[in-house]
């Protein structure tokens, strides 16, 4: 039976995620050339690839070129769909379901989060010599990912891990398009923006976008045009400081490390609080919020004090006392969220970005929406009129991008 050693470090089937090495395709095709020499020499053998600390790649193969069951025949450009239960996990506590390998030798690996169902798409390149098979996707796999493989009919394919685990996939005829990520229309991006905090969300007030922007010593928020675009003036921020919403007029903020979300007016003054402890009965550290001004609901998303398992709260906010109105386990990497046309839109803090929808009726994430590729990082989402806009960050000036999307 062969054996394969899968990238760097831990040797499992979990992923690794990180920045790009320097060097790139020369990395990759060092990697490819050293691993072989390794399965020419028809011997167990390490291939450091010292040339570049950062990708920190070694290899350990064994193959004794006999497989029990199956062949080691060319592996051909095709879509392969997983059907074993043991899965390889990616982020966002998603399985990947489908491995694409096109005739270009670009390759598409397609996850699935298991129980919610939104999607991360990973785009890359794979290289491959009879017996093995190497993935350089930079989002996910920016060492290399090598394996070995056998085929055990022509349809049906088996990669190996270290510890003898295997996934299993079935050759099929095409990608189905509930495994695509949609992509999002850019309509306009405004850049040379101040700075975003990185724990900012995007609060709309009906004319102006606002968000966190750590100014001359102090924290303020930031007003920007919808129509222009432009900076204006920013105003004091009071404690928290991070602003995730607004509320006709008044503006929604929590911080991360505390139970409690803060109303406050644009001069400051308090207007309503609601403590997760005290008025919910259900401790809970707030990091990101919004608010549903069609049904007067709060929305709130953090971490259980008890647990430490991340949830979902509804909240009868403009009650008195407040009132918990649901509570949905929701434990995902969410970096911020907004409501429109009944759905919770929610930026996930994973590598690449998606924006995915939650329907609290049937619990489940029915879209997913890759965002376009570069350096930005994504911070705060809002919705005004028919366009979806999200506040960013890239070589240290704040992003302002509109888009819009399909259902």
């Amino acid at each position: 039976m062969n054996r394969i050693a899968l990238f760097a470090i831990p040797l499992t089937l979990a992923l690794v995620f990180g920045c790009p090495p320097r060097g790139g395709d020369e990395n990759l095709n060092q990697n490819e050339n050293a691993n072989d020499n390794a399965v020419n020499d028809n011997s167990a053998a390490n291939v450091n690839n010292a040339a570049d600390e950062n990708a920190n790649v070694n290899f350990a193969v064994e193959n004794d070129n006999e497989s029990e069951s199956g062949y080691v025949a060319a592996l051909a450009p095709a879509v392969w769909r997983r059907t074993s239960s043991q899965s390889m996990r990616g982020g966002g506590q998603t399985d990947l379901d489908y491995l694409v390998l096109n005739d270009d030798s670009t390759a598409n690996l397609h996850f699935r989060h298991p129980d919610l169902g939104f999607l991360l798409c990973y785009d890359g390149l794979f290289m491959t010599t009879p017996g093995v098979v190497l993935l350089y996707v930079s989002d996910l796999l920016p060492g290399g990912l090598m394996a070995q493989y056998e085929l055990l009919d022509d349809n049906t394919l088996r990669l190996f891990s270290p510890e003898g685990q295997s996934l299993e996939f079935e050759r099929v005829a095409e990608l189905p398009d509930e495994y695509r990520c949609q992509d999002v229309t850019v309509v306009n991006t405004f850049d040379e923006l101040p700075s975003p905090q990185d724990q900012t969300g995007l609060a709309y007030d009906g004319t102006h976008f606002w968000y966190t922007h750590w100014g001359s010593g102090a924290a303020e928020l930031q007003p920007i045009d919808r129509t222009t675009g432009e900076a204006e003036a920013p105003i004091a921020a009071p404690t928290p400081p991070y602003v995730h919403a607004c509320q006709g007029t008044h503006f929604w903020f929590c911080s991360g490390a505390s139970e409690i979300a803060y109303r406050r007016s644009p001069d400051g003054a308090p207007q309503d609080e609601v403590d997760t402890n005290a008025d919910l009965g259900t401790p809970t550290e707030i990091d990101v919020l919004t608010y549903d001004s069609d049904a007067h609901l709060l929305w709130l998303y953090g971490r259980a004090a008890a647990t430490g398992t991340y949830r979902l709260l509804r909240v009868e906010s403009d009650a008195e006392p407040d009132v918990l109105a649901d509570v949905y386990p929701l434990d995902i990497d969410m970096a911020a969220m907004a409501w429109h046309d009944g759905l919770l839109w929610i930026l996930l803090d994973t590598n690449p970005p998606v924006v995915i929808t939650f329907d609290p009726e049937s619990l489940t994430c029915p879209n997913t929406y890759a965002l376009p590729p570069g350096e930005t990082n994504w911070f705060g989402l809002a919705w005004a009129g028919d366009s979806l806009y999200l506040i960013g960050k890239e070589a240290g000036d704040g992003v302002l991008l509109q888009a819009q999307v399909s259902p």
